[in-house]
């Protein structure tokens, strides 16, 4: 669910980067700096904006005598941590949809547009079809690294959580079982790479469909 939350921001955000008007630049530059802030830092940012002791969120609150305690359970938890990682990840995805969306020909929008079609029925017939690879492998990168989570969590809410915890990272941790950890390792490769080919193999047949 918050990957496809995700890519749908992202794709919003590209076709608004694709669009020549004046300030895209700083637009799109704005946009890319959160990807290229490190993990351990933007973690360490959205810790002092979600403290509950001097928070920049909750001293905002505090205006409207509001304040909030954002680690007094693991659903607020859980959100703080899937707000930083949509903040610091999502930028990739618009990149990736901005190069799809800048390869697809303006004639195109021109003769559809002439033909009688409506913003709906271009996005639908020109738009989707050019960047559904692309998508595919933006949904790739980014299901592969949330498997891989690990910085931030730990540095955002100061430990590792219990509702975050995998099973690899269980057995070696908590049981200290090495060699089931690397096993559960060794079938989690093979479930991602089952994944990454059904994705590149759609994307082909997508691309092939629309040649």
């Amino acid at each position: 669910g918050a990957l496809l939350i995700q890519l749908l921001f992202a794709l919003a955000v590209a076709m608004i980067m694709v669009r020549p008007f004046k300030g895209n630049r700083f637009f799109s530059t704005i946009v890319i700096i959160p990807f290229g802030i490190s993990t351990v830092v933007s973690a360490w940012v959205f810790s002092e904006i979600f403290s509950a002791i001097g928070g920049y969120a909750n001293s905002f609150l505090q205006i409207f005598g509001v304040a909030v305690n954002w680690h007094s359970s693991l659903t607020s938890e859980l959100g703080i941590v899937m707000f930083s990682d949509f903040w610091k990840n999502t930028p990739l995805i618009a990149l990736i949809l901005f190069g799809g969306l800048s390869s697809v020909s303006p004639s195109l929008y021109e003769a559809a547009a002439v033909d009688g079609a409506g913003p709906l029925k271009r996005f639908l017939h020109i738009t989707l079809p050019a960047i559904a690879p692309l998508m595919g492998i933006a949904l790739l990168i980014r299901g592969v690294s949330e498997f891989n989570i690990f910085a931030l969590p730990l540095v955002l809410v100061g430990y590792y959580p219990s509702f975050m915890n995998t099973l690899i990272y269980y057995n070696y941790q908590s049981v200290l079982n090495v060699g089931y950890a690397y096993s559960a390792s060794v079938i989690l490769l093979v479930i991602i790479m089952i994944y990454a080919a059904i994705v590149l193999a759609r994307g082909r047949r997508n691309q092939n469909m629309t040649k």
